[in-house]
């Protein structure tokens, strides 16, 4: 008999889960442009910016989620987030 796994929603307490998300984040990116990436993160690069596009594809998702209940055009006045992939420059040098 297959198992059915009941969606359960609840309180996620938001407040400090997003905060210590922000704080990783931010970490993160000092380290990278610290270039102290290796120091900082136990997974290969390969699999940390699979993971930050997930992240930021989710969220980009919850905010369109956001937009479309609440109506279009309610946050209009807030930037638009974008996820900007960029060429390393080592990565350019070797390719010139």
């Amino acid at each position: 008999m297959a198992q059915y796994h009941k969606l359960s929603i609840q309180k996620l307490g938001l407040d400090t889960r997003l905060e210590a998300l922000f704080d990783v984040l931010d970490a993160l990116h000092s380290a990278a442009s610290e270039n102290r990436l290796d120091e900082a993160c136990e997974i290969d690069r390969n699999q940390l910016v699979g993971l930050l596009q997930d992240i930021v594809y989710t969220a980009q998702q919850t905010l369109e989620e956001i937009e479309q209940q609440d109506g279009e055009g309610v946050y209009a006045s807030m930037p638009e987030p974008s996820l900007r992939l960029m060429n390393h420059p080592t990565a350019l040098k070797k390719a010139e």
